[in-house]
């Protein structure tokens, strides 16, 4: 068995600390989405125009994989808001 590669030479993939504690500062904040409006198209399929975008507001709610934290090296204890699967 061979030894993992350190970090420093190989970045890991995924999620970062960063990431997640950015998550658990926005925890049950409200949010605004805006949803583009749609192409509208004349008979023969040539674009005229758009529809009015609309947007949407909600909640912030985020899940973060218990491996996830682990592997960044925080704590339940440093980020408490975020939920863990």
């Amino acid at each position: 068995m061979t030894d993992p590669v350190p970090p420093d030479v190989v970045p890991r993939s995924g999620i970062t600390a960063d990431v997640i504690r950015l998550l658990d500062a926005a925890q049950h904040q409200p949010v605004t989405v805006t949803i583009p409006g749609e192409v509208l198209a004349d008979p023969d399929g040539v674009p005229v125009g758009m529809t009015e975008p609309r947007s949407v507001t909600g909640t912030l709610t985020a899940r973060v994989a218990r491996r996830d934290l682990t592997d960044t090296g925080l704590t339940e204890q440093e980020v408490p808001h975020v939920g863990l699967t």
